[in-house]
C-alpha cells in the first residue's frame, strides 16, 4: 500500500490529508525502485490510498495524476 499523501502537496495537491514537507516525487520513486529491485518477488499488488482527483483545481488534479502515474507506471 502506498499512501500518496506522504508526498509533499507541492507535487500532489489532490489528496485529503496534506503533509507539508513530505517526500518529493524523486525520493518516493527512489524508495519504490529500491523495493522493486530488492523485494521484486514480494510486490504483488499496488494499492493507492488518499488520491482524490476531485480535490483542488483541474491543474492540481492533472499534477497529482501525472506524478502518481510517473511513480507507478514502471510497475503496472
Amino acid at each position: 500500500s502506498f499512501d500518496v499523501d506522504s508526498i509533499d502537496p507541492i507535487y500532489n495537491p489532490s489528496t485529503g490529508t496534506k503533509v507539508k514537507n513530505g517526500l518529493s516525487v524523486q525520493k518516493a520513486k527512489m524508495l519504490l525502485d529500491f523495493l522493486y529491485k530488492y523485494k521484486k518477488n514480494q510486490i504483488v499488488n499496488i494499492d493507492l490510498c488518499e488520491l482524490n482527483l476531485s480535490i483542488g483545481s483541474i491543474e492540481d488534479s492533472k499534477l497529482s495524476l501525472n506524478n502518481t502515474l510517473h511513480l507507478f507506471s514502471k510497475y503496472i
